[in-house]
């Protein structure tokens, strides 16, 4: 699809509504979480970042979010406590919708994530050097090691790394997901989901330029609004804000008219979706999208 081109008409979809469960609030202290396993003797993996894929994806939503928040308090040495606050998002929306229970492929998505941030972390810290066949893991531990010794102060870099070690840990979910007879991945919500998450990485990856092209689309089609581009880009890939990667699987996830067309391609249908999602992001963004 044509990102460019889908941002540029923007003004198609500016009344989009969308539809976000509230984001809990970070707990006031953060607990060792348990993550348990019907076929494992351990529950105590967390001691060694050691969790196990099933593990993960077999625990209660809620013990997820509690071991991403404890991961973030165990990364402040590497100078990287609050880096993945978009997962507690994510995590959030998906328990929140009621989609994201054990055995599904939102699931697996999360279990990919949350294990490969776990194995990176373990890896950066020293305390361990499995990736567990995770390909995030390997991804996760170079970003965590160069945040560690402060040789990512270039935002672009910083996202760009950010965003690849999560796209090969989503990835490596979704494949798992696929390999498992017992968990279907044909779905429309997974269609428009991939849809949202390809525009956030291609985002995230060349900020500076989809900055450039969202002032110049808001100044063609919204002139009141131009100035704002360069805030709402960088609200919407500010790694240390749970809202924006929430937010927008939530309007994914909730919007059938942002179904990708059938084959053959329809560029113009394309450009229609592009636009619509991020226009319903960017109006979350104007109501007050930030963190808390």
């Amino acid at each position: 699809m044509k990102l460019i081109a889908g941002l540029s008409i923007l003004s198609l979809s500016f009344s989009t509504q969308a539809r976000l469960s509230p984001i809990n609030a970070r707990n006031a202290a953060i607990t060792k979480p348990t993550l348990t396993n019907r076929a494992a003797n351990s529950s105590e993996c967390w001691n060694t970042l050691s969790c196990s894929f099933t593990q993960i994806e077999e625990s209660p939503l809620s013990d997820r979010l509690a071991y991403v928040k404890y991961l973030q308090t165990l990364f402040v040495p590497l100078n990287a406590g609050n880096q993945f606050q978009p997962f507690e998002g994510l995590i959030n929306l998906t328990a929140s919708a009621h989609v994201g229970k054990p055995g599904t492929w939102p699931s697996y998505v999360i279990a990919g994530n949350v294990e490969g941030i776990q194995r990176g972390g373990a890896i950066a810290l020293g305390t361990g050097t499995s990736d567990a066949g995770n390909p995030g893991s390997k991804l996760w531990a170079d970003f965590l090691t160069k945040m560690k010794n402060k040789q990512l102060g270039d935002r672009d870099e910083h996202d760009r790394l950010w965003s690849l070690a999560e796209e090969a840990s989503t990835k490596y979910g979704l494949t798992t997901a696929k390999n498992t007879s017992t968990v279907s991945t044909k779905s429309s919500r997974l269609n428009r989901w991939s849809t949202f998450i390809q525009i956030y990485r291609t985002i995230l990856r060349d900020r500076k330029a989809a900055g450039t092209v969202f002032r110049v689309a808001f100044t063609v089609l919204r002139p009141e609004i131009a100035f704002e581009a360069s805030d709402f880009v960088n609200w919407l890939t500010d790694t240390t804000n749970r809202i924006p990667l929430g937010a927008g699987s939530a309007v994914a996830w909730d919007s059938p008219q942002f179904d990708p067309p059938v084959a053959p391609q329809n560029p113009l249908e394309d450009v229609r979706i592009i636009g619509g999602l991020v226009a319903a992001l960017f109006k979350i963004y104007k109501d007050g999208g930030v963190s808390e």
